[in-house]
C-alpha cells in the first residue's frame, strides 16, 4: 500500500480532535468557576446522552431501518424528517424528564447549562473526539509504512471493507475533516441552548419553550440531514449556521435577562 495522509489532513484531524475534546472539559472548569454550578449535572447530562441517543435511540433506529431502510433511505425528505423527529423526542424528551423529576431540587439556570455541557460534551468526545484519535493512530500506521501489518490481520472477505472505510484518510479534502470540528462547536453550544429553553419551561411553567425546543431540535437536524444527502457537506454546515446562530444568540439573550439565580421546585 502506497497510499499517504497530506500534512493538511493530518492538521485537520489533530484540530478537530483537540476542538471536540477540550472544548466540554475547558467550559466545564470554566462554567463551575464563574457560576459555582455542581458538576453533577454534567455527569447526569452525559450519562442521559449514553443511554438515551446511543444507546436506545441507536437500538430504535437499528429496528426502523431493518424494517423499512430501502425506502426510508431513498427518500431523503422522509429519511431526514424521521431523523430530526427521533433525535427530538430522544433528546428533548429525556432532558425534559431529567430536569423536571431528578433535578428539581437543585434546578436552576446554571445547573441546567451544566447538565448541557455534559450532554454536549459526552456527544462531542464519543461521537467524534475518539473517532478521530482513532483516525490518528490509523494516520500513524498509514505514513509510517506499518499499515499492510495491521490489515494483514483483518480476514480477507473484510479487507476491501475496512479499506473502504479507510480510504478518506488519504483520499478526501482535507477540509472534510475540519468541518466536522465546527460542527461540533456549534453542536456543543446548540445543546446549552436546548438545556436552557426546557429548563425555562419546567422552571417558569410554560411548556411553550419546550416546545420551541423539541421543534427547533427536529428542524436543525432534518435539514442538516437533508443538505448533505442532497447536496453537499458544505452546503449543510452553511445551512447549520444560520439555523443555529439564531438559536444560540435567543437564549443567550434570555439567559443574561433572568434574574433569578436558583429556583427550586
Amino acid at each position: 500500500m502506497n497510499e499517504q495522509v497530506g500534512i493538511l489532513t493530518i492538521i485537520s484531524v489533530i484540530i478537530t480532535c483537540l476542538m471536540s475534546i477540550l472544548l466540554p472539559i475547558a467550559f466545564l472548569l470554566y462554567w463551575k468557576k464563574k457560576h459555582n454550578a455542581k458538576v453533577l449535572p454534567f455527569f447526569i447530562g452525559a450519562l442521559v446522552f449514553i443511554v438515551a441517543v446511543l444507546l436506545l435511540e441507536s437500538i430504535l433506529n437499528s429496528i426502523i431501518i431493518k424494517a423499512f431502510g430501502e425506502s426510508l433511505q431513498s427518500n431523503y425528505i422522509l429519511y431526514a424528517l424521521y431523523g430530526g423527529v427521533v433525535a427530538g423526542l430522544f433528546e428533548e424528551g429525556s432532558r425534559y424528564i431529567v430536569m423536571k423529576y431528578i433535578m428539581k431540587k437543585s434546578l436552576n439556570k446554571e445547573n441546567a447549562i451544566m447538565y448541557g455541557v455534559g450532554h454536549g460534551g459526552a456527544e462531542s468526545i464519543l461521537t467524534i473526539g475518539l473517532t478521530y484519535l482513532s483516525n490518528l493512530l490509523f494516520i500513524i500506521l498509514i505514513n509510517t509504512g506499518n499499515f499492510e501489518l495491521i490489515m494483514s490481520s483483518v480476514p480477507e472477505e473484510y479487507y476491501s471493507q475496512v479499506y473502504e472505510q479507510l480510504s478518506p484518510l488519504w483520499a478526501s479534502n482535507f477540509s472534510i475533516f475540519l468541518i466536522a470540528g465546527f460542527e461540533r462547536i456549534i453542536a456543543f453550544f446548540l445543546q446549552l441552548s436546548f438545556s436552557y429553553l426546557v429548563y425555562k419551561g419546567i422552571a417558569y411553567k410554560k411548556p411553550i419553550f419546550i416546545f420551541i425546543s423539541f421543534i427547533c431540535h427536529v428542524i436543525i437536524d432534518g435539514v442538516i440531514a437533508y443538505t448533505s444527502l442532497s447536496i453537499n457537506v458544505y452546503v449543510a454546515e452553511i445551512a447549520l449556521l444560520v439555523l443555529a446562530i439564531p438559536l444560540i444568540v435567543f437564549t443567550y439573550i434570555m439567559y443574561r435577562k433572568e434574574n433569578q439565580t436558583l429556583l427550586k421546585l
